[in-house]
């Protein structure tokens, strides 16, 4: 069997996965050197909007020069399909550190939280909001278990960029992103800007801390239920963190856009000041207290809701209906308790006087 290639890039193996591409190690036939390639699925061949978007992705990632943003090389076009060459790096996602083992220290969530505040404040200067940052797009590149690992963000896959030219990429009220990570505005289908992005590092460094999520629930509707209406519990109510640092991540998941950090920068100097006073040198281990969570497989996020990819509304629609009806049989429910109770007690009272 021979090589498989993309274009001039020899093909070694797939690395990592993505809504819509394949990740692949690969060498480049003319230097030698190794990097990554992400390429389209298959499947997703025929979805003009997904090789728009990963067009799309390049040409974000290539406004941007930043060391805590994964570096793109060039975008490959190759029979029919595309392709983004990338740095090829060595290491492990938060995601993965996170599980193997089974949280992280109080001053390692509060760096990574920093490196990647700082680039998504090169991103935003930008105009762009990556709408989709969680622990499996944040990258430690070098030795698992390091205290100060180089911090790169990844998968500009569903990037809102500034004043978009050609035709819309994602339907009206599309859903982009994932669920667990997103903000209420978001998974309502509402404008967004960097504050969105803050929430989801926020959500991240939450999940990292206290080995949950700050939403549970027993399905995905009453998840967004949560979301919509209830807080999230104080970090420093469920997990062993200094509560200064849990402040300043409960309030990087408030549930206003305004209630928040007004910008990922503001949110790299709190955490940045936090290091400075509580973990210089990365030795304060804090650990979070309870079970260990471990992350959903790729199966059940796409159960349970996936990374939306659709050129239309009828594929990703708003999650604004899906808590409504929540809301609204809630309502009924209560309406209907009370209406029983007023009848049996009048029943009571007729049945006293005979």
């Amino acid at each position: 069997m021979g090589e498989l290639a993309f274009g001039r890039y020899r093909l070694e193996g797939t690395i990592g996965q993505g809504g819509a591409g394949l990740v692949h190690a690969a060498t480049d036939s003319r230097t030698g050197e190794r990097v990554a390639l992400k390429i389209l699925r298959p499947e997703h061949l025929l979805k003009g909007t997904s090789v728009a978007r990963l067009r799309r992705e390049a040409e974000a990632l290539a406004r941007i020069d930043h060391p805590n943003i994964v570096r793109v090389r060039e975008l490959v076009v190759e029979d029919g399909s595309a392709g983004i060459v990338m740095d090829l790096l060595e290491g492990e996602t938060f995601g993965a550190r996170i599980a193997r083992e089974a949280g992280v220290s109080a001053a390692l969530a509060a760096f990574v939280g920093a490196e990647v505040s700082a680039g998504l404040a090169a991103g935003h200067d930008a105009g762009l909001v990556h709408r989709d940052v969680k622990p499996d797009n944040i990258f430690l590149v070098g030795d698992t278990g390091a205290a100060r690992p180089t911090v790169k963000l990844l998968d500009f896959g569903v990037v809102k960029a500034p004043k978009e030219e050609g035709p819309r990429l994602t339907a009206t009220n599309a859903v982009l992103g994932t669920w667990q990570y997103m903000p209420p505005e978001q998974a309502h289908g509402r404008p967004l800007d960097g504050r969105a992005d803050v929430y989801a590092l926020g959500a991240a460094l939450y999940y990292a801390l206290a080995k949950k999520r700050p939403y549970q629930a027993a399905d995905t509707e009453a998840s967004m239920f949560a979301l919509s209406e209830a807080p999230a519990p104080p970090l420093a109510s469920i997990a062993r963190v200094d509560a200064a640092l849990g402040r300043i991540v409960d309030r990087a998941i408030a549930k206003s856009p305004d209630a928040r950090w007004p910008s990922a920068r503001a949110f790299r100097d709190a955490l940045v000041g936090w290091l400075a006073t509580h973990a210089a040198g990365s030795s304060v281990t804090l650990r979070a207290a309870g079970p260990f969570e471990a992350p959903p497989d790729d199966a059940t996020l796409a159960s349970a809701m996936p990374i939306f990819d659709a050129p239309s509304a009828a594929d990703a629609p708003s999650l604004a209906p899906q808590v409504l009806g929540r809301r609204a049989r809630f309502r009924v429910a209560v309406g209907v308790a009370i209406a029983c109770f007023v009848i049996a007690f009048a029943a009571g009272r007729l049945l006293l006087f005979r």
